[in-house]
């Protein structure tokens, strides 16, 4: 770390690490303009660059005696993006032939992420499994690597069991192992919090809405990204600012009810309202926990401690 400069705050290196996996959304979202060969490379490396400073962040705060709850906020709150993001990568390279599924294992993530945040409220401890989200990393960049080769392209669309693709199978291991993930998190809290049980039910109901509407995958993905975000959000303000047990939004899941009742016809105006309500949400989460906790930020180290 010693090519970062002690005056650097350890946020900035957050911030940086995070604009990796941003500006690799931008590229997800223009995939058409370049070549198979580019985009693989140029998601590996920016997956890669990101692992690397999201890292170096915490070591660099401690090495500087700059660790703060502000920094431990975003460092976990804008993780909850990052995974999201790789996801959709991935998915992206085959033009998101199975839509649903990617919804799925989207939520599946969120649902290991946000119990492994309930976990450090409760238990006051940080667990991360055997496989973690730096392995998880790891193996993202590996897998955008292998899209360099024309026969591994070929491998992974084709049909396994099922009919199913080897990188749909892939997947969806890794999915299942996030629910296991999941699983462990409330078997070492001695509980299931009814917070978390209402949260983990409801964003299952709503990762199956909206992968049974017509509506737009970008739409379907926001919605389930921006519910489960603002929960475990939520729960790491929480435990930060010592606050009461948050509960997952209602009026989502309210507005998904409706949504139900009235039916396929109204899904776009549905899925449309959900999504400016949700990011409405989860801006006001971000700005009120950076709010009570802007005592923390520095624009440069003042006081750095080397030894």
């Amino acid at each position: 770390m010693n090519w970062i400069p002690a005056w650097v705050p350890p946020n900035f290196i957050t911030l940086a690490s995070s604009a990796c996996l941003w500006v690799a959304l931008g590229l997800v979202a223009t995939r058409h303009v370049w070549s198979p060969v580019t985009l693989g490379l140029a998601l590996a490396v920016l997956s890669h660059g990101y692992l690397v400073y999201d890292q170096v962040d915490g070591m660099h705060a401690k090495k500087t005696g700059a660790s703060s709850a502000l920094g431990e906020f975003l460092d976990h709150y804008l993780d909850t993006y990052h995974g999201a993001i790789l996801i959709v990568a991935l998915f992206a390279l085959f033009d998101f032939a199975h839509p649903t599924l990617a919804l799925v294992i989207l939520w599946s993530s969120h649902l290991a992420f946000a119990a492994t945040m309930l976990e450090e409220r409760e238990r006051k401890e940080l667990v991360l499994g055997a496989l973690g989200s730096l392995e998880a990393v790891l193996l993202f960049t590996a897998f955008f690597l292998s899209w360099l080769s024309p026969a591994a392209r070929a491998w992974w669309s084709a049909p396994l069991l099922g009919g199913w693709p080897a990188y749909a199978w892939l997947v969806g291991i890794g999915g299942l192992g996030s629910m296991f993930a999941a699983g462990e998190c409330l078997w070492r809290i001695g509980r299931v919090p009814v917070e978390f049980a209402v949260f983990a039910v409801g964003s299952f109901a709503l990762t199956l809405w909206v992968g049974s509407t017509p509506l737009p995958f970008a739409w379907a993905a926001a919605i389930v990204v921006l519910f489960c975000s603002d929960y475990t959000g939520r729960v790491i303000g929480s435990h930060l600012l010592g606050r009461p047990a948050p509960w997952p939004d209602w009026p989502a899941l309210g507005f998904l009810a409706l949504a139900v009742v009235a039916g396929a016809s109204y899904a776009r105006m549905s899925g449309g309202a959900l999504v400016v309500w949700l990011a409405f949400r989860t801006s006001w989460i971000s700005v009120e926990t950076f709010l009570a906790l802007r005592s923390d930020w520095r624009w440069a180290n003042a006081t750095p401690r080397l030894s």
